[in-house]
């Protein structure tokens, strides 16, 4: 069943709750030979989330899958096999936190247009929606260039960010 839900959800792997996954230099070396960019930040060794091996919601390098990844469990996942919640009822917390996504997606100002990418059978999100760091916040009423080219006032990027944890409660732990 725990499988069941992580083939449907995904946000995991799709930088929309880690900005990396840190690696060992075997781990490294594995992923780098499947053909993954790996990180070298002053000697950490790191994998950039939304994840290249995220194919839709499954991973093509899950048998040779980072500690990280192989470790992690969500709280949803973890009530699951725990039987303190339904399949049903985890599956359409899944659904509600993607709609909920989008919808914060479609609030973020629009960056140079991209090409958009589908999601684990969720609703499609554009790759030229801004995404804001609370690290990248400016002067009070002061704008700041995001990553992607677009902007954000200091307002928007501390909503983004008081939104995300807010997404789906006790999700993160």
């Amino acid at each position: 069943m725990k499988s069941q839900l992580c083939l449907a959800c995904g946000l995991c792997c799709d930088g929309n709750l880690f900005a990396f996954v840190a690696l060992s230099s075997p781990e490294a070396q594995a992923l780098r030979g499947e053909g993954l960019a790996v990180i070298d930040d002053r000697g950490r060794l790191k994998l950039a989330q939304r994840c290249s091996a995220l194919e839709g919601c499954r991973c093509r390098v899950y048998d040779q899958r980072p500690f990280g990844c192989r470790k992690f469990d969500c709280l949803l996942a973890r009530s699951l096999v725990e039987k303190d919640l339904p399949l049903s009822d985890a599956l359409a917390i899944v659904d509600e936190a993607k709609a909920r996504l989008a919808r914060l997606e479609g609030l973020l100002p629009k960056a140079q247009p991209s090409t958009s990418r589908v999601r684990c059978g969720g609703p499609r999100r554009s790759a030229s929606r801004a995404r804001v760091s609370p690290m990248r916040r400016g002067r009070r009423g002061t704008r700041r260039r995001t990553s992607s080219g677009g902007t954000s006032s200091p307002t928007e990027a501390s909503a983004m960010s008081s939104a995300m944890r807010k997404l789906v409660p006790g999700f993160w732990r």
